[in-house]
């Protein structure tokens, strides 16, 4: 008689984390990827150094802008779980772990543009 009714939790139990949204996570997690990805292809696959160039501009322009829109809607997903020093923490890692796989992914661009063409 005196239990709580069954759609209340008990006092005692932890009340579970809100759902993130995981399409928007992954998607903002390796988009900047993808789009180096692109550019380099891109880029290995042009027929003349001056259109590499200009697509090497552009490529980095367009993966700078959206790893900052994709770092603002990364800190508002995880946002919703998150709060206090892990928040700050995952927020600042963001662009630390983006600055790594986008420089990984430019510099294999650039190896297998020399391994493809050789040096000029």
């Amino acid at each position: 008689m005196n239990q709580p009714p069954p759609d209340q939790a008990p006092p005692d139990m932890p009340v579970a984390p809100p759902k993130m949204n995981l399409r928007r996570l992954w998607l903002t997690l390796l988009l900047p990827m993808g789009l180096t990805s692109v550019f380099m292809v891109l880029i290995v696959t042009a027929s003349s150094g001056r259109m590499e160039e200009h697509f090497l501009n552009a490529g980095m322009l367009v993966v700078g802008l959206a790893s900052l829109i994709c770092w603002v809607a990364f800190s508002k997903c995880i946002a919703e779980r998150f709060a206090g020093p892990s928040l700050i923490l995952l927020i600042l890692a963001y662009p630390i772990l983006q600055a790594v796989l986008v420089f990984c992914a430019f510099f294999v661009g650039c190896l297998v543009m020399i391994q493809a063409k050789g040096f000029h």
